[in-house]
């Protein structure tokens, strides 16, 4: 059995390209392609997102390091980030794809964001002008 250590879970709603999986491929055992439907505001947003993590296959319970490719910044990556962080019980890091020169979008691993330590650095804030 193969244990699974790092997983990139493309949930942006666009396919990753030939060069970005073959660049994923050396940082992740696993690069999953999350395809859904349009998450509709107007009805239960909840069973929405439920659906959407339903269909995710890699272990959501913290036992493998998680980073997303989130949809364009949006109430829906908000939405399905807060509930990522609630499985897994810490944020997963954040990958942001850009286009290279010729166009086809592929890692920015310097973009990459530990969700982690951003919240770490607020909470040290929040708790500085507790002590002001």
């Amino acid at each position: 059995m193969v244990t699974v250590k790092k997983a990139i879970l493309n949930i942006s709603g666009h396919p990753l390209s030939q060069e970005a999986i073959e660049i994923f491929a050396q940082k992740f055992d696993v690069i999953e392609d999350v395809k859904f439907n349009l998450i509709n505001f107007n009805i239960d947003i909840n069973s929405q997102i439920e659906s959407v993590i339903n269909l995710i296959l890699t272990p959501l319970d913290g036992t493998v390091g998680i980073t997303i490719i989130p949809p364009s910044p949006s109430v829906f990556a908000i939405l399905i980030t807060s509930y990522i962080e609630g499985l897994l019980g810490n944020y997963p890091s954040i990958c942001l794809l850009e286009p290279n020169k010729d166009g086809i979008y592929v890692p920015n691993f310097n973009a990459t964001t530990n969700g982690n330590i951003l919240r770490k650095y607020a909470r040290e804030r929040r708790l500085n002008k507790w002590r002001e």
